[in-house]
Parts: C-alpha cells; sequence; structure tokens
C-alpha cells in the first residue's frame, strides 16, 4: 500500500521543524540562563551603617567562578535592579553569621512601602540582628515610602507579625530627606516619647551624612525643637565623623565638638569612654575585598595621641585564620604593655576551629601569657 499517515517529505519537514524548535529552545534557555546569572552578583562584605535607613551596602565584588569555598553574598535583582534577596554563604554552604544575622533578606516592594523579612539556613523565619537595633525579636520591616520611593518611616515586626520595639526600646522610626542625600533620623518608644539613635551614640533626633559611595560619613546630634546642631552634654560630644576607605572599609571615627574640635567621650550608658578618637590599623591580605589577617583597634586623645579609656585599654589586637575567623584577641595599654580586661578578666585569648569552621577550643591567658584555668 502507498498510503502512508505521513510522506517521506512531510516526515523530513517535521523533523526538521522538531529541529529548529529543540535548537530554539536551548538557545531560549541559554538567553535566560545568562539574565539570571546577569541578576546576580556576588561580594565579600557589606559596608557598615548605621540606621536602618540606609541600604544594604555591599562591597568587594567577586566574579562567580571566585566565590567557591568562599564567604560571600549574593544579591539577586530584579529588571529594574532593585535588590530581590541577599544570601549569605560560608564556606561549608549557606550561614546565619552575616552582618544582618540571618542567611537570608527578602524584599517586597509596594506603591508605598517596602517590607524585608529575614530567614535562617534552614529557611525557616528569622529573627534579624544589627547593632543599631541593640537586639528585640525582629523578623520584619516594613518601610513605608514616599512619592519617589525614599524611606520616610519604620515599624518593626516579629514572627507573627505584631509590631515590636528594638532591643533599645524603639518602637518607630521617622525620617525626612534633605535634597543633598543626608537624612534626619528620630526614634520614637511605643508610648510616643523620644528615644536614642544607641547607647553609644545617645542622640534623640539626628542629622546623617553618607559620602558619594554611600559610606557613613556623619552623625549630628539635633535639638528636637530648633533642629539645630547641639552638643550633648552627657555624651561629652555633637557629632561623630567617619572614616571609610574607598573600598568600604572602616578606618574609625571621631568624636567632635560643635567647633569641630575633638572631643573626649564621656561616660553614659556604662559604654567605654575617655578617648576622643578610634583607629583601625589593618595587616591586608586583600584590600578591595576588605580581608586581613590581623587588625588593631586603637584610642587616641583630644591631641591624636595614645591613650586609654575608662577600662585602661589603649589597643585591643586582633588576628584571623583563611576563613576570617578571629584566632586572637589580646589588649594593651598606652605603652604596648599587657593589659587584663577589667571585664573579661584575660589578656589574651586564643580560638582554635575544626575544618568545617566550628569552633574546638578557647584559651585564655593573664598579662604573663599563663593560662587561665
Amino acid at each position: 500500500m502507498k498510503s502512508r499517515l505521513f510522506s517521506h517529505k512531510t516526515v523530513q519537514i517535521s523533523v526538521g521543524v522538531f529541529i529548529l524548535l529543540s535548537v530554539s529552545c536551548k538557545i531560549e534557555t541559554k538567553a535566560e540562563k545568562e539574565i539570571i546569572e546577569h541578576q546576580q552578583k556576588y561580594f565579600s562584605k557589606l559596608t557598615g551603617i548605621i540606621s536602618p535607613y540606609m541600604d544594604y551596602n555591599p562591597r568587594g565584588e567577586m566574579h562567580k567562578d571566585s566565590i567557591k569555598d568562599r564567604s560571600h553574598y549574593q544579591f539577586s535583582y530584579d529588571a529594574n535592579g532593585r535588590v530581590l534577596e541577599i544570601e549569605y554563604f560560608n564556606k561549608q554552604g549557606k550561614s546565619n553569621d552575616s552582618y544582618f544575622g540571618m542567611h537570608k533578606v527578602v524584599y517586597s516592594y509596594f506603591p508605598d512601602s517596602l517590607v524585608r523579612r529575614y530567614y535562617d539556613a534552614e529557611g525557616q523565619k528569622g529573627n534579624m540582628s544589627r547593632h543599631y537595633y541593640g537586639g528585640g525579636n525582629i523578623h520584619k520591616e516594613k518601610f513605608s515610602t514616599d512619592s519617589k520611593g525614599l524611606k520616610s518611616a519604620l515599624a518593626l515586626k516579629d514572627t507573627s507579625n505584631i509590631s515590636v520595639a528594638n532591643g533599645f526600646g524603639t518602637f518607630r522610626y521617622s525620617w525626612i530627606t534633605n535634597a543633598d542625600g543626608s537624612f534626619e533620623q528620630n526614634q520614637y518608644k511605643k508610648d510616643g516619647s523620644r528615644n536614642i539613635l544607641t547607647e553609644y551614640f545617645p542622640f534623640h533626633k539626628s542629622l546623617i551624612t553618607v559620602d558619594d559611595k554611600g559610606h557613613l560619613h556623619s552623625i549630628t546630634n539635633l535639638d528636637t525643637i530648633n533642629n539645630s546642631a547641639q552638643l550633648n552634654h552627657a555624651a561629652g560630644y555633637a557629632k561623630v565623623i567617619f572614616d571609610f576607605d574607598a573600598y568600604g572599609n572602616e578606618m574609625g571615627w571621631e568624636f567632635q565638638d560643635l567647633d569641630g574640635n575633638l572631643a573626649n567621650r564621656k561616660s553614659v550608658f556604662a559604654m567605654e569612654h575617655d578617648y576622643a578618637k578610634v583607629v583601625y590599623d589593618f595587616t591586608w591580605k586583600n584590600k578591595k575585598l576588605g580581608e586581613s589577617s590581623a587588625f588593631s583597634m586603637n584610642f587616641l586623645d583630644t591631641d591624636g595621641n595614645p591613650t586609654v579609656s575608662n577600662e585602661g585599654i589603649h589597643q585591643t589586637s586582633y588576628q584571623f585564620n583563611g576563613k576570617q575567623d578571629i584566632t586572637l584577641m589580646e589588649f594593651y595599654g598606652e605603652n604596648q604593655e599587657r593589659v587584663v580586661h577589667p571585664a573579661n578578666g584575660y589578656h589574651k585569648i586564643l580560638v582554635s576551629y575544626d575544618s568545617d569552621g566550628n569552633r574546638t577550643g578557647v584559651i585564655r591567658m593573664d598579662a604573663q601569657e599563663k593560662i587561665i584555668e
């Protein structure tokens, strides 16, 4: 019988169409993959910030091929360049040991608000952690935004979507953004009364500025009535000036009076005091990625000379392993003599880890470098 369902020619055409469709699908899949990869970027660290108004600012961009076995942040963006997710990974994989204390933060955008939610390495809802909150059960940040998309207020929520206060007792934040990019920040308790920025920076109203790279530049104490710069008599200073290098590495900060002179920090909220300036000194492995093998934190006086805090400490020194875990911390006085930290009770601490990065041992030593049992 010559009658067949398909002729030889028809089969050839069909096969040709199938091959073209298959090739098209492969090309489309590859294109989609390239788009996805283009919308993901990798960074070594996040630059330090002092307010939830400030965006998480990545630094030390890395190529995808170089992130294996290295701690890094993965940023995912939408087609408009807006951040959708930030995830943190260490050498072993997903990790909660990030700048914000969780593995992942997820962004949701609405016409009049921005919402950030935090999740742990197991994908469960979790509470984030940053020094400017001082703790608290904060799973969700709900920012109100103005017509330009700028943040104007913030409410904090727990995993049950109930409004909560942070560890300092702040229930609500409000902001006014100025034309030069600086912003005024207010903090309020649940009863509506004003609250401090942090215990280290006890300002009830602040003017915060950033540089052209988005790095924190200054915090100025403002009068809550007339908005003028004011000396905070309890803390002993009117403003704080920060030093970040071109790569976003924080190099220190200083306290100033209204005239821009160095001012000694006073005792407030039981925080360390009696110094005017903090300087970081790094032994760099890769400055661009913010990776160092050691660094020290040093206190200076109003003349810029070495001094000690109220705790008798001039310098705190740190050493790191290849994974950037702290392996050594020790304390020194003004003349580089070994001193015992009065609160910690030791001069030196040595920390060991296994191959997976888990802490396996801690040794504490006195000023004679004898082991404290």
